[in-house]
């Protein structure tokens, strides 16, 4: 806009060109001050979505620590039931054999 003021300082003084040039200087400071406006907007709108970007990612973040720790817990729940039903087979199988060699030295005795 100063530029513009030079610009006009340097013509011969017609009332003509001073009309002019002070037209495109008001349409200048006009745009300018869109260009303001805007750039003020968007700013606005840029600290939003950055604002709405970390909220979003501090979501998910506690998301994936709880399903994680959902995970685990379930994870060790089962764990735990497997490693019950495998000592009751065992002992299911250690007393189904002791029972069967004992029929089965029961059985020699009384063959015998």
């Amino acid at each position: 806009l100063t530029q513009v003021s030079r610009v006009a300082a340097q013509f011969p003084s017609t009332s003509k060109n001073k009309v002019e040039l002070l037209q495109q200087l008001t349409s200048l400071r006009a745009e300018a001050d869109r260009i303001q406006q805007s750039n003020s907007s968007l700013r606005a709108a840029t600290e939003r979505l950055q604002q709405e970007h970390e909220t979003e990612i501090r979501s998910l973040r506690a998301n994936t620590e709880r399903v994680e720790q959902e995970s685990r817990a379930r994870t060790e729940g089962l764990q735990q039931e497997h490693e019950t039903e495998i000592r009751s087979l065992r002992a299911n199988t250690e007393r189904v054999e002791q029972e069967s060699r004992a029929r089965t030295e029961g059985l020699q005795q009384e063959h015998e």
